[in-house]
């Protein structure tokens, strides 16, 4: 059984951060804690996804391909 690959991904008009989980529970754990945190000046996206492919991130669009969005949260002024 391949094992799965969790992120964090902070979507920041100034600049993305990333954290890689191995096990979904501490990643949930993580997400919930930058949640709070809120390290946006401004407006901002949290994600926790899921990686299901060797290549993924976002379209043109915003839509997010290669993986699986399991939750997400906007920060916004």
């Amino acid at each position: 059984m391949a094992s799965k690959t969790y992120m964090i991904i902070e979507a920041d008009s100034d600049g993305d951060s990333y954290e890689i989980h191995k096990e979904l529970q501490k990643a949930k754990e993580s997400f919930e804690e930058r949640k709070k945190s809120n390290t946006f000046w401004g407006e901002g996206t949290i994600y926790l996804i899921e990686v299901k492919d060797k290549k993924f991130g976002f379209g043109s669009r915003g839509d997010m391909f290669g993986a699986e969005v399991i939750e997400s949260h906007t920060f916004e002024e």
